[in-house]
C-alpha cells in the first residue's frame, strides 16, 4: 500500500542467486558505446516501444546483446527515454551502426509503422508481436531466467559498486517479474 514491494524469491521466476551470480561474472565490464563483433559472435538489439512522452509514462528501450560462441549472453548497452518517432528511428540507426545488430522491434498495433519506417530506411530490423509469447519457454521472457540460471548471461557491473541506472533498472524488472 505505501509503494512495498513485497518479493518472495521462491515465488519469482528470477532467482536472486542467479541474478547474482551473471552480475559476479560482469564485474570489470561496464556498458559500451559501441562494439566491433568478433567472428562467430552475434548482436541483437531488442526494442520496447512506449509511444507517449509525457512524464510518467513508460520509457522506450533499446537492448544490445552480443551472444558468444559458448552461448553467452554479454549485455552491451541498454538506452532508454520518451523519445518521439523520429528520435526512436534515429537511435535505431546509431544503434545499429555502432553494434552491426539486428534489431528486434515491438511491432504491437501503431508500434508497427516504426517498424515499417525502419525498413524504409534500410535497417537490418525483424518485427516482433508480443503476447501470449511472452511466457514461451524456449523465446520469451522466462526463458532467460533458465539461462540465467546456467550462467548465461554476463550482466555489466563495473566494479560491483558502480552498476549504471539502465541496468540495476533491469534487475529490478526481472526480480519482480
Amino acid at each position: 500500500q505505501m509503494m512495498c514491494n513485497a518479493r518472495a524469491d521462491g515465488d519469482s521466476r528470477f532467482k536472486q542467486a542467479d541474478v547474482d551470480r551473471c552480475l559476479a561474472a560482469g564485474i570489470g565490464r561496464y556498458l559500451v558505446p559501441s562494439f566491433q563483433v568478433p567472428e562467430g559472435w552475434r548482436c541483437y538489439t531488442g526494442v520496447d516501444l512506449a509511444v507517449k512522452k509525457k512524464a510518467g509514462a513508460h520509457l522506450t528501450v533499446m537492448f544490445t546483446i552480443a551472444v558468444r560462441p559458448d552461448k553467452v549472453r554479454e549485455v552491451l548497452n541498454i538506452e532508454s527515454g520518451r523519445w518521439s518517432a523520429s528520435e526512436i528511428l534515429t537511435r535505431l540507426k546509431s544503434t545499429q551502426e555502432r553494434y552491426d545488430s539486428l534489431l528486434i522491434v515491438e511491432s504491437n498495433a501503431a508500434q508497427d509503422f516504426i517498424v515499417q519506417m525502419a525498413q524504409g530506411d534500410g535497417m537490418a530490423v525483424r518485427a516482433f508481436n508480443t503476447g501470449r509469447n511472452k511466457a514461451h519457454p524456449l523465446f520469451g521472457v522466462e526463458s532467460m531466467s533458465a539461462e540465467m540460471a546456467r550462467g548465461q548471461w554476463l550482466i555489466p557491473s563495473g566494479d560491483g559498486n558502480d552498476i549504471h541506472p539502465d541496468v540495476s533498472s533491469w534487475v529490478e524488472e526481472m526480480l519482480y517479474y
